[in-house]
């Protein structure tokens, strides 16, 4: 065993320190000692010079079990400003091996009970209140709320414990009562504790307590629900740096390299698989709190909306041998919610009833309504009709009887009613537009054509430059254009 300084000697290796009296070549150090009311200094360099010896010839691990009685915090200096918490749901079920799975470890020290999972801020607690006869018989007690539990013989990790809460680390519980209360010998994930007191040594014994919603680093708020607010009060279409932008201007400390929320939250974000929340497939109608955003477009203009699966769909992570990613998972889109829809309204038409010779003039009616209807606002017809000269857009077409205002954008009232959110198309290519077998490129302002389509007439608009309305001003936008082709999942 190393010998042991005391308080006054480590204050006068402090001192020695902050007067760069250093005799040995300073090497990067990941673990720093700090005295109460003091700024934190390599641990190894603190214990030298404590104690004039040569930094080399100790070990770490044997510096921290002599100074773990002393008034003094232990931790990291360096890794990720990130927390494993954020990563995890309160109340599920982990395995061992799960969570290597989840965070990429590969320490066997996984399988202790006290672990401090490599680039994270974090301590992990692992308790089992009936332990099998080959392991060490911890006397360990839950409540729900407190833990008292012992820490190992050696003593080795205490100041992982004691400590936590002085260097930033957070502090959480995976429990079960016995190896075999849930599959694979899971643990159930309790969430965040916090060190209360301690007695006694080799072992310990700890007092921890629970730590309740609102200690989030950011307040009540993980890092990915911030950008959720962000675009809960921007609207949808807002682009990655308006949200990271908004997030900073309300919480200084936000690492804005959490931005990668944003695909995380995405249903349609090809990368998402890669985030370890969506490491399991699943469908986006199955009620995960991940399945929030709708991404717009491609690179860094990109643009983000709240996922509505009415006008997106269903999407699904799936088993992908091709995908480039670890956990060999794509994302694809299940459900077309324009067929979707379609097939409602041919449903409830088949619903609607037989032929009825009395109600001729009622069907003409509503055939001459539903041409109007199609046709587009009056108003709104007019000024497309003037922007593109009385030709459709992609076909050139002027015969007037079969040109409608197509929206880009859904209808949803007067404001979407504008000739920025328009163009002129012939009937059937409406329908198409629609449909989204036929799109827009938003940059080349080429003519897109699904597959789909390949061997029909149509096949033959595919690469054709559209005729764009006389004026710049009363062009289609190019939002408008990049919603409608997000949409159009070829």
């Amino acid at each position: 065993m190393i010998a042991k300084p005391t308080k006054q000697q480590l204050l006068k290796g402090l001192a020695r320190y902050t007067a760069n009296e250093r005799p040995w070549k300073e090497a990067p150090s990941k673990w720093y000692a700090q005295l109460p009311g003091e700024k934190p200094v390599p641990l190894k360099y603190l214990y030298a010079l404590a104690t004039n010896t040569e930094p080399a010839s100790v070990h770490t691990n044997e510096i921290k079990a002599v100074l773990q009685d002393l008034d003094v915090s232990i931790g990291l200096l360096e890794g990720k400003d990130e927390y494993a918490s954020e990563l995890l749901e309160g109340g599920e079920v982990y395995t061992r091996d799960g969570l290597a799975e989840i965070f990429g470890i590969g320490d066997a020290t996984l399988n202790t009970g006290i672990f401090k999972p490599k680039g994270y801020r974090s301590v992990w607690l692992f308790i089992t209140k009936q332990k099998t006869s080959d392991r060490t018989q911890y006397q360990d007690e839950f409540d729900g709320e407190v833990l008292r539990m012992e820490g190992q013989t050696a003593g080795r990790t205490d100041f992982l414990l004691t400590s936590h809460q002085n260097v930033g680390d957070e502090l959480l519980l995976f429990y079960r009562d016995s190896k075999k209360e849930h599959p694979g010998a899971g643990f159930r994930y309790e969430g965040k504790f916090k060190y209360e007191s301690h007695a006694g040594a080799k072992p310990a014994r700890f007092v921890l307590s629970r730590v309740r919603p609102g200690n989030f680093k950011h307040g009540e708020k993980r890092t990915w629900e911030l950008v959720l607010e962000a675009l809960t009060s921007l609207g949808d279409g807002v682009g990655r740096q308006e949200v990271v932008d908004w997030i900073v201007a309300r919480y200084p400390s936000y690492n804005t390299k959490n931005d990668v929320d944003l695909y995380m939250l995405s249903v349609n974000s090809p990368t998402r698989p890669s985030y370890p929340q969506n490491s399991k497939p699943r469908r986006t109608d199955a009620g995960s709190q991940y399945d929030r955003l709708f991404k717009v477009g491609e690179g860094p203009d990109s643009t983000y909306e709240f996922y509505n699966p009415a006008v997106h769909g269903v999407w699904e992570i799936y088993p992908d041998s091709n995908a480039g990613n670890k956990k060999k998972l794509g994302v694809r889109r299940l459900v077309d919610p324009v067929i979707a829809g379609l097939k409602a309204e041919e449903e409830a038409a088949d619903a609607d009833g037989t032929f009825k010779a009395g109600s001729l003039e009622d069907a003409r009616r509503r055939v001459l309504a539903q041409i109007v209807r199609r046709r587009g606002q009056p108003a709104f017809r007019k000024a497309l009709l003037d922007a593109y000269g009385g030709s459709c857009a992609i076909t050139g077409c002027n015969l007037a009887l079969i040109l409608e205002a197509a929206h880009v954008f859904p209808y949803k009232g007067a404001h979407t009613n504008v000739v920025g959110n328009g163009i002129l198309l012939r009937t059937d290519i409406h329908t198409l537009f629609d449909l989204r077998l036929i799109a827009i490129d938003p940059d080349t302002r080429l003519i897109l054509v699904s597959p789909d389509l390949d061997g029909t007439d149509y096949e033959s608009l595919r690469g054709k430059t559209i005729r764009d309305a006389a004026k710049k001003s009363h062009r289609v936008s190019l939002d408008a254009l990049k919603w409608h082709r997000a949409q159009c999942v070829w």
